[in-house]
């Protein structure tokens, strides 16, 4: 029973953190709460479902996801984001426009797909390994190394690598990185691709491993912003760490509690969190709470 545990807590700490990680770098990089990260992603596990749906080849599907999400999220940067970026919009608005712009993208895949739990079909049998009185499926163990692996390619990428120095130079001190000759809408555009292929992938393996529904995306926002939270918003690899002990928390409470209670529980860890530890496990304090 404590191992099914552990590796249903991999299962769902990876996706998590996984989305988690895009969402934080989201927020650090544009400075507002991207509420609509939850449902921008579970647009890839959609559209895979339509490209399996007129039969075209698995990987194929895959890969005009990616791309279909990664346009869109140019779109939404060009249209909406980049506008109010312009204009200096107030914190308020931002959280606004997040808050709206989950809200249509969750309508507008009810309009096109309908209410009903859609599944995406795998192109080889999902085989199941019992081991120790446990179980692990084919997909289970390919979410695992996925998850694991894109985030220790994103953490690589921006702690170890040239270009990520310059992504947090500019998300430390934008102005100082626009003085020393950084080109900031470049680095949000190539931001945004990369966040918008993280919310593909992640979007991909929730729909794979859960099967995909409109409001799936606002579940997905709160377990990411809750993991953010956990961690501590302005660090990033504590909303992986957030991500992955969520995950934990969620499935050891199942031991206790119904499961119908596990999003209960996020809400409760959300709220403790934000009332006792608002800036997260990880979260730096200000020169004025050190010294008050």
């Amino acid at each position: 029973m404590i191992l099914q545990v552990i590796i249903n807590s991999f299962i769902t700490g990876g996706l998590y953190a996984l989305i988690a990680l895009g969402f934080s770098l989201l927020y650090n990089t544009f400075k507002f709460i991207p509420f609509f990260y939850g449902a921008f992603a579970i647009f890839a596990g959609y559209f895979l479902y339509l490209f399996n749906s007129i039969n075209l080849p698995f990987s194929l599907g895959i890969i005009l996801s990616f791309l279909v999400l990664i346009i869109l999220g140019l779109l939404i940067d060009f249209f909406l984001l980049r506008k109010f970026r312009e204009r200096k919009a107030g914190s308020v608005i931002m959280l606004i426009l997040g808050l709206a712009l989950g809200i249509f993208l969750e309508n507008l895949l009810l309009a096109i797909f309908g209410p009903n739990i859609k599944s995406i079909s795998l192109p080889f049998e999902n085989i199941t390994f019992n081991f120790f009185n446990s179980s692990l499926t084919l997909i289970q163990l390919i979410v695992i190394f996925i998850s694991l692996s894109f985030l220790v390619i994103t953490f690589f990428s921006i702690y170890k690598s040239r270009y990520g120095l310059v992504i947090r130079s500019l998300i430390s001190n934008p102005l100082m990185a626009e003085i020393l000759g950084v080109n900031k809408e470049d680095i949000f555009r190539k931001i945004l691709i990369f966040t918008s292929l993280i919310a593909a992938i992640g979007g991909i393996l929730y729909g794979i491993e859960y099967n995909l529904e409109p409001t799936a995306g606002t579940n997905l926002t709160i377990k990411a912003f809750t993991s953010a939270i956990i961690g501590g918003l302005e660090f990033l690899p504590g909303s992986i760490f957030g991500g992955f002990l969520l995950g934990f928390i969620e499935n050891i409470s199942v031991l206790f509690l119904p499961s119908a209670f596990k999003d209960g529980i996020t809400f409760i860890i959300l709220f403790l969190f934000l009332i006792f530890k608002p800036k997260g496990m990880f979260g730096k304090k200000t020169r004025e709470e050190m010294s008050g």
